[in-house]
């Protein structure tokens, strides 16, 4: 392989990996509920985390995803991501 084929690869690489990595640094997307599929509603979401200990702070929407911040029984707070279709659980970080 040439200097320049390497060359030319590493910039497609790297242009590649500029348009890549800031879309997935935002967090999870949740795909939209399908038609007809009733969503999870947050007040189930959060009265199934009170249930289990969390105190639930806020709760808000973000790129179609429910995002929970609560405090869980250590006194942590954490940040929890759920797929509203399903109730999934997507992400599970310490909040900052």
């Amino acid at each position: 392989m040439t200097t320049r084929t390497l060359t030319a690869l590493l910039a497609a690489g790297l242009a590649l990996g500029a348009f890549v990595l800031p879309a997935r640094a935002d967090g999870p997307r949740c795909p939209a509920p399908a038609a007809g599929t009733a969503a999870v509603s947050t007040g189930t979401l959060q009265a199934k985390l009170e249930s289990m200990g969390y105190r639930v702070l806020e709760t808000e929407r973000e790129h179609r995803c429910t995002v929970i911040v609560a405090v869980n029984d250590s006194g942590f707070p954490v940040e929890l991501t759920y797929e509203p279709a399903s109730g999934e659980m997507v992400r599970a970080a310490l909040h900052r």
